[in-house]
């Protein structure tokens, strides 16, 4: 064989290889992590990193556009209204300049006026529906440096569910376990209070 040619060809399989390598790796650690965090890894696609499901949470890496984002999701039964919270909500909790709805704001455009989704402060009435199901302040505020150190930069609350996106295919321990127990803790809201109090 030519070495020219062989050069040639090992030069344009050599980024595949090292891609599937990185795959594999990545995918090596997820299914680590899903033994550390109680669940099972689940996922087909060998060039992916999977999913980690276990009981009320699931922990996925998922491709958007051109980045990875590791979305972690936890049941929330009890949790009612849609609010994004920042972890700054839980300095001094309840911040409420870290709270957020989902409302819309009119934009005018040329002769006609339209409406655009924006976040915006809760209500009074929100703010009410919230705390009703929230843990108490001094739990809330133990739940601030774990969300920090763990990088969450906001949580989504909707109707029964917990949520946050972390940038990139992140499987470090470190991170998504206290970001983990953070929202579990959350997701039990005041009937863990309750439970312990008993």
């Amino acid at each position: 064989m030519d070495p020219l040619l062989y050069l040639f060809a090992t030069a344009m399989l050599a980024p595949f290889a090292l891609f599937l390598a990185l795959a594999l790796v990545r995918r090596s650690r997820f299914r680590a992590l899903a033994e550390r965090l109680g669940g099972r890894h689940e996922g087909l696609n060998p060039i992916t990193p999977g999913a980690i499901v276990g009981e009320g949470f699931r922990v996925e890496a998922a491709r958007v556009q051109k980045a990875y984002r590791t979305e972690i999701s936890v049941r929330a039964p009890q949790a009612s209204g849609r609010f994004l919270l920042e972890p700054g909500f839980f300095r001094g909790a309840p911040n409420w300049r870290h709270a957020r709805v989902y409302g819309s704001r009119s934009e005018r455009v040329f002769l006609w006026e339209v409406e655009l989704p924006a976040l915006e402060q809760p209500s009074r009435e929100q703010q009410q529906q919230l705390l009703a199901w929230l843990p108490g302040p001094a739990e809330l505020e133990e739940l601030h440096a774990p969300l920090e150190a763990a990088g969450v930069r906001a949580i989504d609350v909707a109707d029964g569910n917990l949520s946050t996106t972390l940038r990139g295919i992140v499987s470090d321990p470190e991170r998504i376990g206290p970001a983990l127990d953070a929202f579990r803790r959350l997701a039990a809201g005041r009937g863990r209070a309750a439970r312990s109090a008993a």
